[in-house]
């Protein structure tokens, strides 16, 4: 299946967790919205991921 990550097209297997999609990627310290809405992340290891969906992600950086 396919969803956008960031606005480019990328081929997932079906049943994909967002926190193993996220780890495959590189991301660590993240934040993610899913098709609009800002998920959590202590959600992010039972969020499925569908067909389609629009996944915007930006690295979480830490400052002093």
């Amino acid at each position: 299946m396919k969803v956008l990550h960031n606005g480019e097209e990328v081929e997932v297997a079906e049943d994909t967790i967002l926190f193993d999609f996220l780890r495959k990627i590189g991301y660590r310290r993240v934040m993610v919205k899913l098709n609009g809405q800002q998920i959590p992340a202590s959600k992010f290891k039972e969020t499925v991921l569908a067909d389609g969906d629009e996944i915007i992600a930006k690295r979480i950086s830490g400052g002093g």
